[in-house]
């Protein structure tokens, strides 16, 4: 009976170091996790800032290009009625 209860303790020695590495390593899992997490969520943010400055200039652009479009409208007549 002491022979299994000596046996028993070893057996439960060693369950007890495993379990504190799997648990450190389980640990490390989820830092791991939640720093890749942190990454992609910084990229989806670039990402939107980036598309948000984009349409701004698209839009820029088009308000330049209509205004430019109506002074020429405004100009036309003008030019027209000069003589040469």
């Amino acid at each position: 009976m002491t022979e299994l209860r000596h046996w028993a303790t070893q057996w439960g020695d060693i369950a007890s170091i495993a379990g504190v590495l799997l648990s450190i390593a389980g640990f490390i899992v989820v830092i791991i996790g939640i720093w890749r997490s942190k990454s992609a969520a910084d990229q989806a943010r670039q990402a939107a800032e980036d598309t948000r400055d984009s349409v701004a200039r698209y839009d820029a652009i088009t308000d330049l290009a209509a205004a430019m479009t109506i002074m020429e409208e405004i100009r036309r007549p003008f030019v027209a009625s000069q003589p040469r």
